[in-house]
């Protein structure tokens, strides 16, 4: 599987950063205490979120594609998403 470094993240440096964790020791977490981590746009202006890895990369279909459409809408008008652990 392709991987991405927080250098390479910061040279595309998005607005929102959308993460779906795989593990229970995310990169994420890691990248948090990296001082990189605060250079990115999505960092300072907290729109980061998490969503559930199942629905958003296994998942297919219809009712897949209905679940990650809500996510992503309660994800850009900052309400709380119901996340699946």
């Amino acid at each position: 599987m392709p991987s991405i470094g927080l250098e390479q993240l910061l040279a595309v440096n998005p607005a929102w950063l959308l993460v779906a964790h795989y593990r229970e020791e995310s990169i994420v977490k890691r990248w948090q205490q990296d001082p990189l981590w605060q250079m990115l746009t999505a960092a300072q202006k907290q729109q980061v979120a998490s969503v559930d890895s199942n629905t958003w990369a296994r998942m297919r279909g219809i009712f897949a594609a209905e679940r990650i459409a809500a996510d992503t809408v309660k994800i850009f008008h900052h309400q709380p998403l119901t996340v699946v652990k």
